[in-house]
């Protein structure tokens, strides 16, 4: 990673990005730019990324904290972090809030953050979150999801809050669809917000995914390939993984 702020002086205010890497590290990198000046004053290479394996970069100091900056996280390969070349996903973090998170994007993604279109330095911190990357002063939170699943009905569980992107706005604390890609919308995801809830009863086969009873499941069953038909598949393509949504209660 590298370097510090310019600007005006004052405390550190820290930024912190970690980084879990899918099968090709060396295509991911990230940087901070000063969005006056167009300095990049942070950004951090990939010599230390390691597939699989979440990597805290050293935390960077911002200096300025009336200033507004951009944080851009890319791919050289054009495909992302996840999901067809391994599981990988990214967080940035400022002065201890969570300002982004994500895995599924093209070349790149980008997120304002700092005080940006504001006269003046807010007077209470945002409230934080013990679970979801981002939530409004209600307590709800926000997260991207593609337009076929929303017209299903879609409700995020929360053992999938991280399989999609957090639209949490924290300058206007509200969900903003900025944050997210053409075809989906950001929407209230209640279940992100630091609610505990009892883990899903999907069960991979052989592969793919089937809706097990959870009798079963909490006795450990395994769907077997010749039985596979006699259980409803819950696969989810949109985060190519099982989802309890798509069973029974």
């Amino acid at each position: 990673g590298g370097g510090g702020s310019s600007g005006q002086s004052g405390a550190c205010v820290p930024f912190e990005v970690t980084i879990t890497a899918d099968y090709w590290p060396k295509e991911n990198t990230w940087t901070v730019e000063n969005t006056k000046s167009g300095e990049v004053i942070a950004e951090g290479e990939n010599d230390l990324l390691i597939p699989g394996e979440a990597v805290k970069y050293p935390v960077e100091c911002i200096n300025d904290k009336l200033g507004c900056y951009m944080f851009t996280i890319k791919d050289s390969g054009g495909d992302g972090m996840c999901c067809e070349h391994g599981s990988g996903s990214y967080t940035a973090k400022y002065d201890g809030e969570v300002i982004k998170t994500g895995s599924s994007f093209y070349d790149d993604e980008k997120v304002p953050f700092g005080l940006c279109g504001v006269s003046e330095a807010p007077t209470a911190s945002p409230q934080k979150d013990t679970v979801s990357s981002g939530t409004s002063a209600g307590g709800i939170a926000f997260r991207c999801v593609p337009k076929p699943l929303i017209q299903g009905g879609y409700m995020i569980s929360v053992d999938k809050c991280m399989n999609f992107v957090d639209c949490y706005n924290p300058h206007i604390n509200i969900g903003d669809d900025w944050f997210c890609d053409e075809d989906a919308e950001c929407v209230e995801a209640p279940k992100c917000n630091g609610v505990e809830e009892e883990a899903g009863s999907s069960t991979e086969a052989g592969g793919s995914y089937r809706c097990v009873a959870k009798e079963l499941a909490d006795k450990g069953y395994a769907v077997s390939k010749e039985k596979c038909d006699f259980f409803d598949p819950c696969y989810n393509t949109f985060i190519k993984e099982g989802d309890q949504f798509f069973c029974n209660e």
